[in-house]
């Protein structure tokens, strides 16, 4: 394993970011909220329509929901599993955040894991919930606030569709919602661009030196796992 250290910043050849909480986390923009979450697998609101700073990309979500839900609810993500759960005691909680479909969760909760899931798009989050049985929260990540700490969180392909002027925001926020010593696995798209998609979804692509501008920052997050760029491919 390569650990990323401020004195030494080597890169690991996998295909993802890894963010891990030190032992004497610091809180930033945290806003805990007991009543996030609920008791059963069903879904709870807490205005993400309002609060989005993409409306327009949630709303294709919304208006395409069911077919995107087909479209990804059976898609293989079993290769990428063990480059995240290796960090994450058997068991653990879990924050799958931007669930989508809500495959993973359902991947994870069939493991045994304890999951909760955030969507900011009301229809997925209602698909979601009922294909994963999972608790999932209608919000988005810079309004996401919990006393709930996770020793995982998985944002997989979904920071990717925050504007570069919240993404630090929303990252962090995510990131104070890990308990010490826990981990945050981060699929983006490489670049140092935004653009809005022939579907009208919006991009903002991230350079690995953005992810370590970021966690420079603050004294208790670490890079643990730090992808190369690799000739034709964009992730």
């Amino acid at each position: 394993m390569i650990n990323l250290s401020p004195i030494q910043q080597t890169f690991s050849t996998y295909n993802a970011l890894q963010s891990k909480k030190l032992q004497s986390p610091q809180k930033f923009f945290v806003q805990p909220d007991k009543d996030v979450f609920i008791s059963s697998p069903k879904i709870s609101f807490k205005g993400a329509q309002d609060s989005d700073p993409n409306s327009e990309t949630v709303a294709w979500y919304d208006k395409n929901a069911k077919k995107y839900f087909e479209e990804t609810k059976d898609f293989s993500m079993q290769d990428k599993y063990p480059l995240f759960l290796k960090y994450v005691p058997s068991g653990g909680k879990v924050l799958d955040a931007g669930c989508g479909s809500g495959r993973d969760s359902k991947a994870f909760a069939d493991m045994g894991y304890d999951v909760t899931a955030i969507e900011a798009s009301e229809e997925l989050a209602k698909l979601a919930a009922e294909h994963s049985g999972v608790n999932v929260v209608n919000t988005t990540f810079d309004k996401f606030s919990s006393d709930e700490r996770f020793d995982g969180i998985w944002a997989c392909a979904s920071l990717l569709h925050v504007p570069k002027k919240d993404f630090e925001k929303s990252f962090i926020n995510l990131t104070d919602h890990l308990k010490p010593g826990g981990v945050m696995y981060a699929y983006l798209k490489a670049g140092d661009t935004e653009e809005t998609d022939a579907k009208g979804r919006f991009f903002n692509y991230v350079s690995p030196d953005e992810i370590k501008s970021i966690i420079s920052k603050y004294n208790d997050l670490e890079i643990i796992e730090l992808p190369e760029i690799q000739e034709n491919t964009i992730r």
